[in-house]
């Protein structure tokens, strides 16, 4: 069963509609109706919210080992690139640049609502800086982990010649 059919089955339970449901998270009732279809899929703090309003733990709309994995998984994989970038001698800062309540579409396809937006500000060893927004430093993150792999493959994975 999804989070949005778990969201929808506790809501009305309780008997609460979807413009109450709204109403009280202070979000719309399309954002609401995309919750229990899961067009959307709501962030851990509006899981938390909406568990309080229905009376219930936010345990019950999701599997949280499953989370806890997944965001212990990617935390120590961007703890490993940022060491990385470090050792080779540049500095790294982060600041938030807003908060959307609305949807947003990520470079994945995955849709998410209520998410933090920040910037990556990346300056080498002479003082030159790039700036990049979350999605462009996933994808440095990514090129870079390809282009490592690929590199160990070429150099050491292929078959050797006799």
């Amino acid at each position: 069963m999804t989070i949005g059919e778990k969201i929808r089955i506790s809501r009305k339970k309780k008997k609460i509609t979807q413009p109450a449901l709204a109403s009280r998270l202070g979000k719309s009732v399309r954002i609401i109706q995309k919750y229990e279809s899961n067009e959307v899929i709501p962030s851990l703090d509006i899981v938390e919210q909406i568990a309080s309003i229905l009376e219930v733990s936010p345990a019950d709309f999701m599997e949280w080992e499953d989370w806890a994995e997944k965001d212990e998984y990617y935390r120590k994989e961007f703890q490993a690139f940022e060491t990385y970038l470090k050792k080779s001698g540049y500095l790294l800062d982060f600041k938030m640049t807003g908060v959307s309540d609305s949807t947003h579409t990520k470079s994945d396809g995955s849709v998410w609502s209520d998410e933090e937006y920040y910037e990556i500000k990346l300056t080498d060893q002479n003082g030159k800086s790039a700036v990049f927004d979350q999605d462009e430093f996933a994808k440095l993150q990514n090129d870079t982990n390809d282009f490592i792999k690929g590199w160990f493959y070429i150099n050491h994975m292929k078959p050797k010649d006799v």
